[in-house]
C-alpha cells in the first residue's frame, strides 16, 4: 500500500514571509541578483543539486537563474556592497564573471557573464568598494538548448550556502514531488523482492532510494532542500528517528556518490536540456545529518520484530512545502 500526504502549503504576509526568511540564513537578506530585483525569477538548477557533466559527480553549488541573454535580456546586479576580489573577461567564453566579498568577508559570484561593465573593472583594478545595485553585466548566449542563465553562488568561511535561502521577495507556493520511494540492499541497486500484492520484503541493512524533485518558478525540474525519513509501526508507534538530509549548506562534493544513486535503474542525471532526474539515498545520513558512506548508511531492519511497517519520506522546500509518500513494508528477518 502506497499513502500520500499532498502539498502542504503556507501563505504568509509580506513582513513575515522576510522576516522568515531572514531568520532562516547566516547571510544578510538582499533582492534577487538579476533586474527585475523584487519578482521571482525561474530556477533552472539548485544548490546541493546533483550534477555531473565530465568526472565524478558533484554537488551544483549555487542556482541557476534563467533569463533572457544580451543585448535584450536584464542586467545582472550587485546585490550587496564589497570588494570585487575577482573579474574573468575572456571574449568568447561562456564562463565569464565577477565575486565581490563584503566587509564581513561573505562572497557573492556571479557567472555566465557578457560585456562586464567599467564601474566593475575600476573597483576591481582600484581597490574601491563597488556600491550595491551596480548594474554590472548582462547574461552571455549559452550554447546548450538556450539555457541562458545567471549562476548565482553565496559563501562564507562555513563554506557555501543555497542562495535562494537568501533571496526575497520568494513567495513558493509549490511542494516538491516524492515520486516513488524503493527499498534497495544497503549499497546497492538490488531492489528488495515483493509479496504476492506487490509490497516490498525487507531483510538485513537497506538503503531507501526516493526519486524527488521541485520546481522553483517556473516548469524546471530542480533538486530539493530537505527530505527526511522515518518508520512507524501500526500503532503509529515511531520505531526508527526521523533523519534530515539536507542541502541548505551545500555538502562537500566527495558526499556526491553517497547522497545519490548514479547507475541504472536509479541514474541520477542533470543537465541544460531537461534531463533531470535526483535518485536520493537518505538512509545515508546519520543523526547530525551529516552525509556518511554508502556501505555504513543504511536502515537496519534487524532492530524491529518481523511484521508491517510505514517507511515515510518526506520532501521539504525553501518555504515549508511538503509532500510525503509513505510506503508499507514488511519486515522479515
Amino acid at each position: 500500500m502506497v499513502r500520500f500526504a499532498r502539498g502542504f502549503q503556507k501563505a504568509l504576509p509580506l513582513g513575515l514571509m522576510i522576516l522568515a526568511a531572514a531568520c532562516d540564513s547566516r547571510f544578510p537578506l538582499t533582492e534577487w541578483p538579476i533586474e527585475d530585483q523584487t519578482v521571482e525569477h525561474e530556477i533552472g538548477n539548485s544548490g546541493g543539486e546533483f550534477q555531473q557533466y565530465t568526472g565524478a559527480p558533484y554537488f551544483h553549488e549555487g542556482i541557476d537563474i534563467r533569463d533572457e541573454d544580451a543585448p535584450a535580456g536584464p542586467w545582472v546586479i550587485n546585490v550587496r556592497e564589497g570588494t570585487v576580489t575577482t573579474v574573468v573577461e575572456n571574449p568568447g567564453s561562456l564562463y565569464n564573471g565577477v565575486i565581490v566579498t563584503a566587509s564581513d568577508g561573505d562572497q557573492y559570484v556571479y557567472w555566465h557573464l557578457v560585456d562586464i561593465q567599467p564601474d566593475v573593472d575600476d573597483a576591481f583594478n582600484n581597490g574601491t568598494v563597488l556600491p550595491a545595485g551596480t548594474q554590472m553585466a548582462q547574461l552571455v548566449t549559452w550554447t546548450a538548448c538556450t539555457y541562458h542563465h545567471l549562476h548565482y553562488e553565496v559563501a562564507d568561511a562555513q563554506g557555501s550556502r543555497e542562495p535562494i535561502l537568501t533571496i526575497a521577495p520568494r513567495e513558493d507556493l509549490t511542494s516538491p514531488i516524492v515520486i516513488w520511494v524503493s527499498l534497495v540492499e544497503n549499497a546497492t541497486n538490488t531492489v528488495m523482492p515483493n509479496n504476492a500484492i506487490g509490497l516490498p520484503i525487507v531483510s538485513g541493512e537497506v538503503d531507501i532510494v526516493a526519486h524527488a524533485y521541485d520546481t522553483q518558478f517556473g516548469a524546471a525540474r530542480t533538486g530539493v532542500l530537505e527530505l527526511r525519513w522515518f518508520v512507524e509501526d501500526t500503532s503509529n508507534n515511531v520505531v526508527v528517528p526521523e533523519v534530515v538530509m539536507s542541502f541548505r549548506d551545500i555538502p562537500p562534493d566527495s558526499a556526491a556518490v553517497d547522497a545519490f544513486r548514479n547507475s541504472a535503474p536509479f541514474d541520477s542525471d542533470s543537465n541544460y536540456c531537461a534531463t533531470e532526474n535526483y535518485y536520493y539515498v537518505p538512509t545515508n545520513v546519520d543523526a547530525s545529518g551529516a552525509i556518511i558512506a554508502d556501505a555504513t548508511g543504511s536502515w537496519d531492519t534487524t532492530t524491529l520484530a518481523n511484521g508491517t511497517y510505514f517507511v515515510h519520506v518526506t520532501a521539504e522546500d525553501q518555504w515549508g512545502n511538503d509532500f510525503t509518500l509513505i510506503r508499507q513494508v514488511t519486515v522479515d528477518n
